[in-house]
């Protein structure tokens, strides 16, 4: 009975020890880093605009010309077009089917086989 009692004790003794070191190590690990990493800040580049490819299926001409419409008027009443660069092109008709729907039936079909 004391053996097991003294065994547990040991045990109970070598894990705190453990975990005591462990979370000294770890906080001497962020407070160098923290030291560290405030030497290594850099100015935050400005990033370039991205231009956006309008692709439409399936909507009528009249819908789409209505939705450039408010587009338009939005960024001319508010004087959006100073601050950024929005441009407006005209919808471009692509195939029946969007990419990903037809990646799913090639899928799908490729299943079967």
């Amino acid at each position: 009975m004391s053996g097991s009692l003294l065994q547990t004790l040991i045990g109970f003794v070598v894990v705190n020890i453990g975990m005591i070191l462990l979370t000294g190590i770890i906080m001497l690990f962020s407070k160098v880093m923290a030291k560290s990493g405030k030497k290594e800040i850099q100015a935050i580049e400005e990033e370039k605009p991205v231009e956006h490819v309008l692709t439409v299926s399936d909507q009528s001409e009249e819908v789409i010309a209505a939705i450039m419409a408010c587009v338009q008027a939005y960024i001319q009443q508010n004087g959006i077009k100073s601050a950024c660069n929005i441009v407006i092109r005209p919808a471009v008709r692509t195939s029946v089917s969007a990419a990903w729907s037809n990646a799913g039936r090639m899928e799908n079909v490729s299943r079967r086989v």
